[in-house]
């Protein structure tokens, strides 16, 4: 139960238009274990992306969702909640 109010916690941040670090997803949801509920959003459908990001002295990734993919999850998500 807990991973999914964690995932909800993402979701939310990530349906409102945020890319989020391993550390912002952290942050915002409790979770140590970042890649297993973004995993875990996928499994649910939801139409995260990442990509890596790499900086003088640093490289890592973050997860996102498209202005696309946003409309188009929110829309089947209507959807579905109307049957």
């Amino acid at each position: 139960m807990e991973n999914i109010s964690q995932c909800n916690k993402i979701l939310r941040a990530l349906m409102r238009g945020r890319k989020l670090s391993f550390n912002d997803a952290r942050e915002i949801s409790g979770s140590n274990h970042v890649s297993r509920r973004m995993k875990d959003l996928n499994e649910r459908g939801v139409p995260v992306e990442s990509e890596w990001v790499e900086t003088e002295d640093s490289r890592f990734k973050i997860w996102y969702i498209s202005k696309e993919n946003r409309d188009l999850y929110r829309r089947e998500s209507d959807g579905q909640s109307q049957k």
